[in-house]
């Protein structure tokens, strides 16, 4: 076989452009590249990193929390994080809004404001077009791209969050050519930025993690997810939140960071007094059980059923423990809600709940005021 010829004579005997290509023998016996991370083993250094999760988790919130931590080295969620310059654009939120919030991520973080000073960089949208790119007949760069260009040449950012997709995309977030073009135009900022972009969507309403075309999970190498913590035997903790990596293509997916909203930011429960975080689950838990007991008890009176506080077959907390209203709670918290709901006035024993047309009266537990 005739030895391969060069790549230069290659280049002089075609007149069409060729493409540079690399040639592995180059990097014999130099050493691997480390990998880099805004945040340590969450969000790259370099490239796009795309956020979702449920409506009014707290996206926005810790994008810029995110920001926050970058731009002073302060450790985010418990993770080491590198120091650099960083923006959070939103086109959701007014200047009030980011100031409420960088005062209350502040005060989590042990930070002022002085501490910020040319290192995080806020800019609100609000009321005027947030789109960076449009995608018709042809792909129009829009003056905000430019904007950012060049306020990231004049400010030196190295990472920066986006919020949110709805508003930054002006094309079908369905079409696979337009979301992978679009997610391009992000790269390349953090290109200009040699940094990271954050990006933050939406799930769709199926329930699906993102909405739109798998593009979205295809042209991203990070996808990160946001939500509440899951039930556990019944219960829920309204403050808590999970972060998890739905697609990492540099590490094992899958592994969650488990955290609270507390005063306006997220902490973890490690940073907070023991005695607090045991107050607000047993507070947590009580409301839950409350509330679970009276839907129980509600579902019960329209399925013509009477339910009692007196032990036997029809005893509320062994009945609702048993309906799929319970999801879980045990009769032991339906025990408890049930003399804490007849203590506070909440429900009444003995009292009507059916009648029938033979005039026979069913009574049992009802809520206060309920009538026939």
């Amino acid at each position: 076989m005739a030895a391969p010829r060069s790549l230069d004579a290659i280049q002089r005997a075609v007149v069409r452009p060729c493409l540079a290509t690399i040639n592995p023998s180059i990097w014999e016996g130099l050493e691997l590249p480390k990998r880099h991370w805004l945040i340590d083993q969450w969000i790259l250094a370099k490239g796009t990193t795309y956020l979702t999760g449920k409506g009014s988790v707290g996206k926005s919130l810790i994008a810029q929390q995110a920001m926050t931590a970058a731009a002073v080295g302060k450790p985010f969620l418990g993770q080491p994080v590198k120091r650099v310059r960083a923006a959070y654009i939103t086109a959701e939120d007014d200047v009030e809004e980011l100031h409420r919030r960088q005062s209350a991520i502040n005060d989590a973080l042990g930070i002022t404001m002085t501490d910020l000073d040319g290192w995080l960089h806020l800019v609100s949208l609000k009321g005027r077009s947030a789109a960076l790119v449009s995608f018709g007949v042809e792909t129009t760069i829009l003056p905000l791209f430019e904007e950012i260009a060049g306020m990231i040449e004049v400010t030196g950012i190295e990472a920066m969050a986006l919020d949110n997709v709805a508003h930054l995309l002006a094309g079908n977030e369905n079409d696979r050519y337009v979301v992978s073009a679009f997610i391009g135009k992000c790269d390349r900022l953090a290109e200009m930025m040699n940094g990271s972009v954050l990006l933050i969507g939406h799930p769709n309403k199926a329930g699906d993690e993102f909405s739109g075309s798998t593009a979205w999970e295809n042209a991203v190498r990070s996808r990160l997810y946001m939500d509440t913590a899951s039930e556990r035997d019944g219960y829920t903790d309204p403050d808590s939140r999970t972060l998890s990596r739905s697609k990492f293509n540099y590490g094992p997916k899958g592994e969650a960071l488990t955290f609270r909203w507390h005063k306006g930011a997220f902490v973890c429960d490690n940073e907070l007094p023991s005695d607090y975080v045991a107050e607000m689950a047993h507070a947590a838990a009580i409301v839950q059980e409350n509330d679970r007991f009276l839907e129980c008890l509600d579902a019960s009176i329209a399925q013509g059923r009477n339910v009692s506080h007196a032990v036997g077959s029809n005893n509320a907390p062994k009945v609702f423990a048993s309906m799929p209203e319970s999801r879980g709670m045990p009769k032991e918290a339906f025990e408890r809600a049930l003399n804490r709901l007849l203590s506070l006035g909440v429900i009444e024993a003995n009292k009507p709940v059916q009648k029938y047309s033979n005039r026979t009266v069913k009574y049992g537990l009802v809520r206060a005021g309920y009538t026939l």
